[in-house]
């Protein structure tokens, strides 16, 4: 199973790899190193520095979340949780990397798996909330006699649907419709638990207002970087067209293609700009550093965070529903 698990990841891998070196062939390794020489370094360390900033609000975010359901950590420790799940989604075949935040609490704080993995979901889902907040605001400013391609529609359309789907499902979990009767008595304890956690967190209205907010800083933020890569190549494009480009090719890292949506993430934000006659021998380049400082960020988070507590990454799993993490 672990074998096949390599060959899928190391397969996505060179998919990723493949479509970054076509991107590069179409303009030319020359030019795209010649690119690189001309970036000014200033813009790009701002660029760093918001994309810091930008983790921390998430860390922000997700410490809110749990600390709404009496489980307390320091920023800080958020932080490292977080961009250690980030990092491990990067190198490991499976997609643990929300099971990696919770393995770091466990490690430090005792927390049950049940209890973080629930906060987790939710913080996901102010994420999905925040990405169509922010399509929608800056869509307001960019599109207007645009046609978009039918598959981004489709791709928007999915995503809401996703959307309208939990906020259904949390209606009805509030209103207690579930009836947890056919289970056995360790199955039912977890589902209870994860009930009485969902309910926690959706019943006190201002901090749902807060992790709203938090999450449209979040996503303007992770656009705003992607708009100083773009000034460090001198190019002063419309902010709110950057950042509607970014958040459509941040929705692609959904459906796990390749690691970390190498390639698909920078491909995708190419075609984008395309449609607004961005040349591409910019989008190019700036799609490929904006998702290396990303990487790169959340690379050396992780390391840090992996060898300072001496975590191996082969232990982190779930563990069973019974043993509470």
């Amino acid at each position: 199973m672990e074998k096949k698990r390599y060959i899928k990841y190391m397969i996505s891998l060179m998919l990723g790899i493949a479509i970054i070196v076509y991107m590069v062939s179409r303009l030319g390794m020359n030019k795209f190193l010649e690119g690189l020489k001309n970036i000014n370094l200033f813009w790009v360390i701002a660029a760093i520095l918001i994309y810091i900033i930008d983790m921390a609000v998430r860390a922000l975010r997700w410490k809110s979340i749990l600390q709404e359901n009496e489980i307390k950590i320091s920023l800080t420790d958020s932080f490292l949780a977080y961009g250690f799940g980030n990092f491990v989604n990067l190198i490991v075949p499976a997609k643990i990397g929300d099971i990696s935040r919770s393995y770091y609490l466990n490690k430090k704080y005792n927390y049950t798996y049940i209890s973080t993995l629930t906060s987790i979901g939710i913080d996901r889902f102010f994420d999905f909330i925040g990405v169509f907040s922010v399509i929608y605001i800056s869509s307001l400013f960019i599109l207007k006699d645009l046609i978009l391609p039918i598959w981004i529609k489709n791709l928007i359309q999915i995503m809401i649907i996703v959307i309208l789907s939990s906020f259904i499902l949390l209606y009805l979990i509030k209103k207690g419709t579930f009836k947890i009767k056919n289970a056995n008595n360790k199955i039912k304890k977890v589902l209870k638990e994860v009930i009485a956690i969902v309910n926690k967190s959706f019943s006190n209205k201002k901090s749902f207002v807060k992790w709203f907010l938090l999450s449209l800083a979040i996503w303007f933020l992770d656009g705003i970087v992607t708009f100083l890569v773009f000034v460090s190549v001198a190019q002063y494009l419309n902010p709110f067209l950057v950042v509607f480009a970014n958040m459509i090719s941040n929705l692609t890292k959904v459906f796990p293609i390749t690691p970390g949506g190498l390639g698909v993430f920078e491909g995708t934000m190419v075609i984008l700009f395309d449609l607004f006659n961005i040349q591409e021998s910019q989008t190019i380049l700036v799609a490929s550093l904006d998702h290396f400082i990303m990487n790169a960020v959340t690379f050396c988070i992780g390391f840090s965070v992996l060898v300072i507590n001496g975590i191996k990454v082969s232990k982190i799993m779930v563990k069973k529903v019974s043993e509470h993490g």
